[in-house]
C-alpha cells in the first residue's frame, strides 16, 4: 500500500511540475516569457499602478530597483535570480538569471510578465564557493544547446514559480488597503 501512495505522489509531482513548465514559452519574437493578466474589477487605473508601484518599491525581492515609469501606466524592472541544479543529491547554484519585469495597468486589471532572460553561469572556486565565471554568458534561447533538455526544463520550471510567485505578490499589493492582518490571540497563561 506504501508503494502505491509514493508511485502516485511521485507521479502527480511530475505533473504538476511539466505543468508550471508550460507557463514559460516563446513569444513572438522567439525570446522565453512568462505571462500573466490579473482582473481587479472595481479599481480605477491609477489607484491600481500606485498599488503596484508601492509594493514592488517595498519589495525586498528586487533589492536595487532599476525602475522606468516614464511609460505612464507602466513599469519595468530589471532584476536577477539565483538558479539551482539538482545533477546530483546535492543542490547548489547552477548561476543567476537577470531577468526584466514588466506591468502594464488599465481600468480594472493589469498584466505582467517576465522576459530577457540572461544565464551567467556558476563555478566553484579554489574555496568551495561557487561564483560567475568571468564572461560567460547565455540568451535563454541559446542555452538549451548548452545545458541539455533536463537541465534547461529544471530551469524553466523554477522561472515558472518566480513568475507565481511574483503574481501572488502583486495581487496582495493591489488588495484593499484597509484589510488589516489579524493580530495572533495572545494566551495568558497566568490566568487559567
Amino acid at each position: 500500500m506504501k508503494k502505491i501512495l509514493i508511485a502516485i505522489a511521485v507521479l502527480l509531482s511530475g505533473k504538476i511540475a511539466s505543468a508550471q513548465k508550460e507557463l514559460v514559452t516563446l513569444d513572438e519574437h522567439n525570446k522565453y516569457i512568462f505571462y500573466k493578466v490579473s482582473e481587479t474589477p472595481g479599481l480605477p487605473g491609477d489607484t491600481l499602478y500606485n498599488r503596484l508601484l508601492r509594493g514592488l518599491n517595498q519589495s525586498k525581492r528586487f533589492g536595487k530597483l532599476k525602475m522606468d515609469t516614464k511609460a505612464g501606466n507602466n513599469i519595468a524592472i530589471k532584476s536577477s535570480f539565483l538558479i539551482y541544479t539538482s545533477a546530483n543529491l546535492a543542490k547548489h547554484e547552477a548561476g543567476e538569471v537577470n531577468y526584466t519585469l514588466n506591468a502594464e495597468v488599465k481600468e480594472g486589471k493589469y498584466r505582467y510578465w517576465l522576459t530577457d532572460f540572461v544565464f551567467y553561469p556558476y563555478e566553484r572556486t579554489r574555496y568551495g564557493v561557487y561564483a560567475k565565471k568571468p564572461g560567460v554568458d547565455y540568451t535563454f534561447e541559446q542555452l538549451k544547446a548548452k545545458v541539455g533538455e533536463r537541465e534547461f526544463s529544471i530551469y524553466l520550471d523554477q522561472i515558472a514559480k518566480l513568475g507565481i510567485e511574483i503574481g501572488e505578490q502583486m495581487t496582495f499589493y493591489t488588495a484593499d488597503p484597509e484589510k488589516k492582518a489579524t493580530e495572533p490571540v495572545k494566551v495568558d497563561t497566568k490566568k487559567w
